[in-house]
């Protein structure tokens, strides 16, 4: 279970920095829909609300 967090931790600090910059990039109605989507495929292979909200 520690592994599962730590690579989730390693994995969502190295895609941070591109999201950050693809961010001002789009409108905020399809950064909202992206963000959206990504929620519900996280939520969907298991992870918890907690561990998906950022």
């Amino acid at each position: 279970m520690r592994l599962v967090i730590v690579f989730t931790g390693v994995a969502l600090f190295l895609t941070q920095p591109s999201v950050a910059f693809s961010a001002g990039q789009c409108s905020p109605k399809s950064y909202r829909e992206a963000r959206l989507a990504m929620t519900s495929r996280l939520l969907a292979t298991g992870y918890s609300k907690a561990q998906v909200t950022f």
